[in-house]
């Protein structure tokens, strides 16, 4: 009887050890998904700032196009109105309100410009860092899941060298 039941000992022992790999397994299965979960999500967080960034880029320069554009027509206005009061186009005052405009208009333009490029800029830097926080999400995930399947073997091989341990034990001969 106490054979078998030695025998029943390391079968279930060995079951359970097997239970324990396999619960590692799965563990580091589910981690290694959700790494893949988190590349996917930064990916696509990356590719939207990235069309966001493009946008950016698109939205100054049309707004230069469209600012220039307005300058063009206000100085056209200023050249109408000075030749209904008869000034000359060549005049001290027309060239010097003509300029004090064009400055202020090219400031503002530049202005605008510059800070719709820098918005853009820093969602290219965002695209990017989303993409290797992806990168990095998948990188920890991995070494997770290889620290899950360790601990799995681990578990299962000293549930087998436990259960032989009692098996193989001397019986305490004063012990009543």
């Amino acid at each position: 009887m106490g054979a078998a039941a030695t025998a029943l000992s390391l079968g279930a022992t060995a079951l359970s050890a097997a239970g324990s790999y396999a619960q590692g397994r799965t563990a580091g299965s589910n981690a290694r998904q959700q790494g893949q979960d988190a590349v996917i999500s930064r990916f696509y967080d990356a590719a939207q700032a990235k069309l966001a960034a493009q946008v950016g880029e698109l939205r100054a320069t049309q707004t230069g196009t469209f600012m220039r554009r307005q300058q063009e027509g206000v100085l056209a206005n200023v050249d109408a109105v000075m030749a209904l009061n008869g000034a000359v186009d060549r005049s001290p005052t027309s060239w010097a309100v003509k300029n004090r405009y064009e400055y202020l208009s090219d400031e503002a333009r530049d202005q605008a410009v510059t800070n719709l490029r820098m918005d853009a800029a820093a969602k290219r830097n965002a695209a990017q860092l989303y993409a290797m926080s992806g990168m990095r999400a998948m990188q920890l995930a991995d070494q997770n899941a290889s620290a899950l399947e360790f601990n799995g073997i681990l578990g299962g091989a000293g549930a087998i060298l436990k259960a032989l341990a009692g098996a193989f034990a001397q019986p305490d001969p004063y012990r009543y």
